[in-house]
Formats: C-alpha cells, sequence, structure tokens
C-alpha cells in the first residue's frame, strides 16, 4: 500500500505570460513513497478528482492523466486541466405560478447532466433528485381467463399512501376496473370492480402513485414539476444542477472551495490536498474567448525581482517564476523570516520548455528563488 503524496506542488503553467496569453494547464508534482518510506519509481497511472470539500461534498472535476514516471526518489510532475470534465452549476427557471395550473414542464438547457445534481425549489416546496419523492408507487399484474381480468397480484404494495389511488386496468379489452384497499400507507389489496371483457393479450394494471404537495419528475432531459393543489400565483420554480464542461476552468470559477483526490494505479494517496483557485485560472477561459480579461480579479502589476536573493511580500499575492535556465536546479523557498525559508519545489532543469511556476504568498512572508532569468511579484490590491 502506498503512502500519501509527502510533497506536492500545485501551481499554473504560466509559460506564456510573457506574451499576454492566459495559461490553462496546472501544474502538480510530488515525491511517492511506499509503506516503509521507500521512493517508487517506474511508470504508474494517475487520475484526479476535485471537490468542494475536504470530505464528501459535490464532484467539480474529474481527469485521467495516464501513464506518469517516478524517477528514482519517487519524484512525479504532470499538467492537468484541460483534458477533464468540470461540472459546471447553473440555475434555470422552470416556470412562475399562474394560480390555476397544476403542471409545469421544461426541457433543461444543457445536457450531460450530472447524476443525483439536481434540485428544483419554489420558496415553499423543494425536492432533491438524491433523495426523490416522498412514498412510492405500488403495482400489480392482472390475472386474466379468456379475456376477463378475475383479480391482480400486488408486486409493490408501495409507501405515502394517504388516501386509495386510482386503479386504471387498460389492454387490447374494455370494461374491466379495479379499487386498491390501504393499510398504513401500503396498497395491500386490489378488488376487481369490473371484469370487463376482451383482454385477449392480457391486461396491465396501472396504480397512481401517492398524492403529496409538490411532486418533481426528471426524464429525458425535462423537468416536470406537478402540484396536489393550485400554488399562489407569483412563485417562481426554479432548477439548479450541475452538468459537464470541457476544461477546469468553470470548476475552479464554480465554488469557495477545492480539494483534490489524487489517486494511483487506483488507490486514493491519503487526504484531499487544499488547491489554491487563482485568478489566472478562474478567468483563462474567458480570456482565451474574448482575447481579453473579462471581469478581471483585484491584481496589481507585475514587479521584477532578481533571482537568487531574498525578498519580503509586501502585500498577499503570487510568486511568478520564469524563463529557467537549462542545466541548473530550480528552487522556490518562502519563509516567515530570511532565514528559516522552507523549499517548495526543487527540480533539475533539462531544456529550456520547462513550464514556469506560480506560488500564492502571504502579505509579510519571505521568499528567494534560484534558477530563473525571471522572477515577478503580482500582488493583490
Amino acid at each position: 500500500m502506498k503512502t500519501p503524496i509527502i510533497a506536492f506542488l500545485c501551481t499554473l503553467s504560466t509559460a506564456f505570460l510573457a506574451s499576454g496569453q492566459v495559461p490553462s494547464l496546472i501544474n502538480y508534482q510530488g515525491r511517492l513513497t511506499d509503506a516503509n518510506g521507500a521512493a517508487v519509481t517506474g511508470n504508474k497511472n494517475f487520475s484526479i478528482n476535485i471537490f468542494d470539500a475536504a470530505t464528501g461534498g459535490n464532484l467539480l472535476y474529474s481527469e485521467t492523466i495516464g501513464a506518469v514516471a517516478l524517477d528514482s526518489n519517487g519524484v512525479y510532475s504532470f499538467q492537468f486541466g484541460s483534458a477533464g470534465t468540470s461540472n459546471k452549476q447553473v440555475t434555470e427557471t422552470i416556470g412562475t405560478t399562474a394560480g390555476t395550473t397544476l403542471v409545469y414542464s421544461k426541457a433543461l438547457a444543457n445536457s450531460s447532466v450530472v447524476n443525483n445534481s439536481i434540485t428544483v425549489a419554489d420558496g415553499t416546496n423543494s425536492w432533491s433528485q438524491s433523495v426523490g419523492n416522498p412514498g412510492a408507487g405500488a403495482t400489480a399484474t392482472a390475472n386474466t381467463i379468456v379475456g376477463f381480468v378475475i383479480g391482480a397480484t400486488i408486486t409493490n404494495g408501495g409507501s405515502g399512501y394517504t388516501s386509495a389511488p386510482e386503479v386504471t386496468i387498460s389492454g387490447n379489452g374494455t370494461g374491466a376496473t379495479a379499487t386498491a384497499t390501504l393499510t398504513d400507507g401500503v396498497v395491500t389489496g386490489i378488488t376487481i370492480v369490473s371484469a370487463g371483457s376482451g383482454y385477449t393479450t392480457g391486461a396491465t394494471i396501472t396504480i397512481a402513485p401517492p398524492v403529496i404537495p409538490f411532486r418533481v419528475e426528471y426524464a429525458s432531459g425535462t423537468i416536470t414539476a406537478t402540484y396536489a393543489s393550485a400554488p399562489a400565483a407569483g412563485q417562481t420554480i426554479a432548477a439548479t444542477y450541475r452538468y459537464g464542461t470541457n476544461g477546469i476552468a468553470d470548476a475552479l470559477g464554480n465554488a469557495g472551495e477545492h480539494w483534490m483526490a489524487l489517486t494511483v494505479d487506483g488507490v486514493t494517496q491519503g487526504a484531499r490536498q487544499r488547491v489554491l483557485a487563482v485568478p489566472f485560472a478562474i478567468f483563462s477561459q474567458k480570456s482565451n474567448t474574448a482575447n481579453t480579461l473579462l471581469n478581471p480579479p483585484p491584481i496589481g502589476e507585475y514587479t521584477s525581482f532578481p533571482s537568487g536573493v531574498v525578498h519580503q511580500a509586501s502585500k498577499p499575492g503570487f510568486i511568478v517564476a520564469a524563463n529557467p535556465y537549462v542545466g541548473t536546479y530550480l528552487e522556490i523557498s518562502i519563509g516567515s523570516t530570511p532565514n528559516s525559508l522552507v523549499t517548495m519545489t526543487y527540480n533539475w532543469s533539462y531544456n529550456s520548455n520547462v513550464s514556469s511556476y506560480t506560488f500564492p504568498i502571504g502579505k509579510g512572508k519571505y521568499w528567494k528563488c534560484n534558477g530563473f532569468a525571471s522572477t515577478w511579484f503580482v500582488p493583490l490590491e
């Protein structure tokens, strides 16, 4: 059994910042050890899931990374964010109550709806797809002889009935009718009132579901809300749900927190890791589409700082280290004092195509970068 990652890095790929493009990939780096603390090497299959909570919560993003090589020290790295699926949350109006209408129906505007993500509410009543409607409909089969319906066999008594439901009999015959008997909200008997005639190919019994004040059904992409009695006019019936979109931008922009679960060869590696959804990633999709940054986050100007020197952050913000030198070690360190810097990443630069790094840093913290030709600090105003 593998141990959790003991070192990890999750930063934006900023290789294109100098040209004005907004990055769309996120770098992830870590080290994997076995139960004895020895480095795991070779190729392993990675995948990630991002949720909106440290445990439980809603799935926001998923991506299969595939095979990743681990070096002799168990260190690995990969990029993610473009090949996965975000579960974006939206709200649509199903209808506005008219005071007399009992049924409201609307096809959702988006396909690829995430299972069990739909909720419907009107300000008074609410429904959740994961819970469903209260109660359950009863079912029964018909017993026929030479075209006559002579009895019924209950296959499911249902639950939640407050009054005897309507029973209908259909088929190629006519005239058969029946009634239902309840015990503690469950259908316990079907009485054939009229046997009818002509049901030579059999008959089908349908038992109405329990009558509840607010019933919602979702089928073939359509929401149908049904009231037992007409609600007052002017209430908005709204459906909130999640649906799949390409890339990670929608996931980062649709929740207050982001927690990543890493899976290696099908085994989840320890507790979820908190991911900082930095403004670059949240707004990258809009920027790439419109070729301009819409509704920009409150960030300041890029200020260049020399590499190899300790600096102090005057405000909370981000360190951006780019243009690594080839054939040298790349190091980014952060700490509370100049003499207590903690190394956040330490890599050997093999070529000039290595992505740049972005690190969040708090006000007053100290930092230093080594091995980069360009280093900036971007404050959050």
